[in-house]
């Protein structure tokens, strides 16, 4: 027999609107596009619903509904590599994650919205510059060579940038 318990439309409804914002911000640290952020959402929650019946006690419901988040993230990841769409490496993501991922917090989702909004201002050079930096094993070192400059020119370039972000960021969440 089944010890399983019974979940109804409005229990799940309950629980996920009660850990939406944290989901938000978990896909949200792995998506850089809103868009593809929103349908990753929705992608996670019908499949949660789908297979609703396999969680086996409404106290893990969260790490559960993460633990699938996770998986439409790598999945999400892994076609946007075949697209040589930057996205960041499941090694990366992992690192990202790590233990602390699910206790990501509603003050931290307005963070990564302004943080999206702030990078989205960025001027094309500095944001790929900014992705580049931050794909698995670059060094500031490799992207000098590759630019022809020296390190310490790109280092003071990253410094700069990350200083307008969090400029922006902090702006952003003055206004609000």
């Amino acid at each position: 027999m089944n010890n399983a318990p019974r979940y109804t439309q409005k229990w799940f409804e309950q629980a996920y609107l009660a850990c939406r914002p944290q989901l938000r911000a978990f896909i949200r640290s792995a998506i850089f596009s809103a868009e593809d952020s929103e349908d990753v959402m929705q992608e996670v929650v019908s499949i949660a619903w789908e297979k609703i019946e396999t969680l086996q006690s409404k106290e893990q419901f969260q790490p559960w509904l993460f633990g699938i988040a996770k998986n439409r993230v790598m999945k999400y990841c892994t076609k946007m590599a075949k697209r040589k769409t930057r996205s960041l490496s499941p090694e990366a993501l992992d690192a990202l994650w790590g233990e602390q991922a699910i206790t990501v917090g509603v003050s931290q989702e307005s963070l990564l919205d302004a943080l999206q909004t702030c990078l989205s201002k960025l001027s094309p050079e500095h944001r790929k510059l900014l992705l580049d930096r931050h794909q698995p094993n670059v060094t500031n070192r490799m992207i000098a060579q590759r630019e022809g400059c020296s390190e310490s020119k790109i280092s003071r370039l990253m410094n700069s940038i990350y200083a307008g972000l969090m400029k922006c960021i902090h702006k952003i969440q003055e206004n609000r």
